[in-house]
């Protein structure tokens, strides 16, 4: 880094982080992906993310599948084993601008990403087929247990509240990526690997504050029982 920065006219981070971002670009997909996913996931974590949570994340199977491939930007921190950027406040404002990624040909990810890749997870088989242990409530043990299927049973809704506007844009038909719901043993293991006291998945949205997610729940319950009555 230093004798690369050195090449640059100036204090020109930008610039630094910029071809960075580009030797990334040029390794190959999917190689590429997965890095840039990566950053977008330590960027916008609602906790620090062990290695055993990004690995399963990102699909990379080793610490040295994401530290390689996004090169001086990220680091391990030798303490507590969570990843990091080398630089936090200045990658953090680098990565906030879509136009440091103009020109790059870089798919860049976004909070609507995560969020969907949270959804995803909760409504797979795999998901379902998890066993839970009772009395399993702090971070830690969660995510060293469960790995990434802790932390999208746990912080699902903390990502859709950050994107809600725009998953429940088209109003009723957001509702289907929320499939897992309607699946009890799904629901169950989600609420267990919470820390929260929700007695329904209705409990949960309006103590996570997702209005429009509680609305559109509310309305689809009511359709269900008119339909109820009227068969």
């Amino acid at each position: 880094m230093e004798v690369r920065s050195n090449c640059l006219p100036g204090n020109q981070v930008r610039d630094f982080y910029r071809i960075i971002i580009k030797d990334i670009i040029d390794i190959g997909e999917p190689t590429t992906s997965r890095a840039l996913e990566a950053l977008c996931w330590i960027r916008h974590a609602k906790e620090p993310l062990t290695e055993k949570v990004l690995r399963e994340a990102i699909g990379a199977n080793s610490i040295d599948a994401i530290l390689r491939p996004c090169m001086s930007l990220v680091v391990l921190s030798e303490n507590d084993n969570f990843f990091q950027f080398s630089h936090t406040t200045t990658v953090t404002e680098f990565l906030a601008d879509p136009k440091n990624f103009e020109d790059l040909g870089a798919s860049v990810f976004s909070p609507l990403d995560l969020t969907k890749k949270c959804l995803d997870y909760l409504d797979s088989p795999e998901f379902e087929s998890i066993e839970v242990h009772d009395g399993v409530s702090e971070y830690t043990a969660v995510t060293s247990i469960y790995g990434f299927r802790g932390y999208a049973a746990k912080y699902w809704a903390d990502h859709v509240r950050d994107v809600e506007s725009d998953i429940l844009s088209q109003g009723m038909h957001g509702l289907s990526h929320f499939k897992f719901l309607a699946t009890k043993a799904k629901t169950d293991s989600m609420l267990k690997l919470n820390d929260r006291i929700s007695s329904t998945i209705l409990h949960f949205a309006a103590e996570k504050g997702l209005s429009g997610f509680y609305n559109l729940c509310l309305d689809a319950k009511a359709r269900f029982l008119d339909r109820g009555e009227t068969s």
